[in-house]
């Protein structure tokens, strides 16, 4: 069963870049938006590569997912 994808390949994986670059250089924060749409990607990927409803994944207030098949 394949994921239901909310967030662009693109546009989530340029949210994740900027997030890890402002992370890397002491920058300013990356605006919130961009911190939300970073985690909703990066809760997708893991969904994706790892399908199953055995572990739930929670980041408060921006999403969750299930993933890991087993009992």
């Amino acid at each position: 069963m394949s994921i239901r994808r909310r967030i662009d390949p693109a546009a989530g994986h340029e949210a994740l870049v900027a997030w890890v670059q402002a992370r890397r250089t002491g920058a300013a924060p990356a605006p919130r938006t961009t911190l939300a749409t970073a985690v909703r990607f990066t809760l997708e990927e893991l969904a994706a590569r790892n399908e199953g409803n055995s572990v739930e994944v929670r980041i408060p207030p921006f999403g969750v997912t299930q993933c890991i098949a087993g009992p």
